[in-house]
């Protein structure tokens, strides 16, 4: 199995930081070539002609595809193509100052670009690295939670309590963040702006995904966070931060 798995982490304020992913592995070499695979079958090799070019193998057991919840497989000498994916390293954010002395919120954008060639596609992923995810020493917003187990589809703000939440946007949303114009997690909804609220969690969220290749143009998902504050919250002054980490890999 060959999967390629990168990571940006945030900090809302917002900075970011950026981990590149460099692969190399090989069966055998030597000073005029290397050799990334190898295969012990009775026929098979590259086959092309003016409309085609085609790479065949035969007599080879146990291949095709399988996955669970923690791998995906690729069974096969010709499953092991080799693929690549990039995950871009937005800009920091900073969300404008608002009092906490009576009902205010403020938002603001984060955009991450996935470009893949694995035609098995790829997912993206988000989670925060700590609990609840912004805070300012001893004082907190508390992540938010909908009142089901769907996003909400409006941000819902109690009076005595700070929250900070999220939610997706692009053409690569999954379908937990997708409305029917008044319900969330709807298959075949639409990411509209401005809904579909959910909290940040310290375990991976898969926000996007696609099960194809999207190389060159790639995919961007837009990621509005919100922070709020209720009319009778009387949240502390302090320069709050979190820390968001993205992860996006190949299928």
């Amino acid at each position: 199995m060959r999967r390629f798995i990168i990571s940006t982490g945030m900090i809302l304020r917002i900075g970011i930081f950026v981990c590149p992913l460099i692969i190399s592995a090989y069966v055998s070499s030597s000073s005029s070539y290397r050799m990334e695979f190898d295969s012990v079958n009775f026929a098979g090799g590259l086959g092309t002609s003016t409309s085609y070019k085609t790479e065949s193998t035969l007599g080879e057991i146990a291949t095709g595809d399988s996955h669970s919840a923690t791998y995906y497989l690729h069974a096969g000498y010709q499953q092991m193509d080799a693929s690549t994916i990039t995950l871009s390293s937005p800009d920091d954010l900073v969300l404008v100052s608002m009092s906490g002395l009576y009902a205010a919120s403020t938002t603001g954008d984060i955009e991450w670009h996935v470009t893949t060639d694995n035609s098995a596609g790829y997912s993206l992923s988000l989670k925060s690295g700590s609990a609840p995810a912004l805070s300012s020493g001893a004082h907190d917003f508390i992540d938010y939670t909908p009142s089901t187990a769907a996003p909400d589809y409006t941000w819902t703000l109690t009076v005595s309590t700070a929250t900070f939440g999220y939610t997706v946007g692009g053409s690569d949303t999954v379908t937990r963040f997708l409305d029917n114009g008044s319900l969330c997690n709807q298959a075949g909804g639409s990411a509209s702006a401005d809904t579909c609220w959910d909290g940040f969690s310290t375990s991976n969220i898969i926000v996007a995904s696609d099960i194809n290749a999207n190389s060159p143009a790639g995919a961007t998902t837009t990621v509005t966070v919100k922070a709020g504050v209720g009319a009778s919250a009387n949240q502390p002054a302090g320069s709050y931060t979190a820390t968001i980490i993205a992860t996006a890999m190949t299928l």
